[in-house]
């Protein structure tokens, strides 16, 4: 529909000329080559804004603007997004206009010359905020950047948050794509990503097919368990033969002690574990072994 949208205009200005129509057989994209004297006509009917800079636009319409030229004359390659143009006051009329948008200085370079072609780089943290502030329509590109920022950021020590994976789990009650998940959970479609692998990693989710533009689409696996089920499983497998305090379980589970106090309230309500008082500890214990009245070995150094 929009092929056919652009070629009404054109024709509504030009007359009835014939546009060059290529389809990308790789990806999902076409691209349209005008007649040469169309070109020429723009050239000399617009100098100002063909050979010299860009004139000032709305910020409202920058994002779209930006996006549509990297997707022309952008390449992403390891750690930078580099913007390739002819005229030189084009590439600082654009380094500009990303300024205006938020981007910081040190994440874009200056004009480099490079023979006949001037070229502007979007590196480091830039390249993070110009995927969420701007984005990429061109399928390859948009991969591209996408691999790029998770490499960066799995350099960093990330912490895969229990209460992101449970999240995650809720949603997928439908395959998804990672942006619909975003979406729904609030979080960057990267870090969304992020934590999809490694849940695929331990067996909560698969791929079970192909969006557009290839996209995986993901769902629960066949195993799924939520994961405080699975928390509380191992908070009842310690305590099968031990009492334990809170400081004790959450180091054997290897999680925060708010993380386990909040699962130990929600066992005690459902009548799974209850607990005794030692001073200021808390010391837990099964609650079916505690009616039994059986005696419950005490770990070596006390409590």
């Amino acid at each position: 529909a929009l092929i056919e949208r652009v070629s009404f205009l054109v024709n509504s200005i030009f007359g009835d000329i014939r546009l060059s129509i290529r389809k990308d057989k790789r990806f999902d994209a076409f691209q349209i080559a005008f007649p040469r004297f169309v070109s020429l006509f723009l050239a000399k009917t617009f100098p100002a804004i063909l050979r010299k800079e860009i004139p000032d636009i709305p910020l409202e319409y920058a994002p779209p603007f930006l996006r549509a030229i990297v997707d022309d004359e952008g390449c992403v390659s390891t750690s930078q997004i580099s913007i390739t143009l002819k005229r030189r006051g084009q590439l600082e009329s654009l380094r500009k206009l990303l300024v205006s948008l938020g981007f910081k200085k040190r994440w874009i370079s200056d004009v480099k010359c490079r023979g006949p072609v001037h070229v502007l780089y979007i590196k480091g943290e830039g390249l993070m905020f110009y995927y969420n502030a701007i984005g990429l329509e061109h399928p390859q590109k948009k991969r591209d950047l996408e691999k790029e920022i998770e490499r960066k950021v799995t350099k960093r020590k990330i912490k895969f948050s229990d209460q992101t994976k449970w999240e995650i789990s809720k949603a997928l009650d439908s395959p998804k794509t990672p942006k619909e998940l975003s979406h729904i959970i609030g979080i960057e479609p990267y870090r969304i990503r992020l934590h999809l692998k490694h849940m695929l990693s331990e067996g909560y989710v698969n791929i079970v097919g192909r969006g557009k533009y290839n996209v995986p689409l993901w769902s629960r696996s066949k195993a799924y368990k939520s994961f405080k089920d699975r928390r509380k499983d191992s908070i009842m497998q310690l305590l099968k033969e031990y009492r334990l305090t809170t400081r004790e379980i959450s180091q054997k589970l290897g999680k925060s002690k708010a993380t386990t106090i909040t699962s130990l309230h929600e066992m005690e309500f459902a009548g799974c574990v209850l607990h005794i008082v030692k001073g200021k500890t808390y010391v837990w214990s099964r609650d079916e072994n505690r009616r039994r009245g059986g005696k419950i070995p005490v770990p070596e150094g006390g409590y």
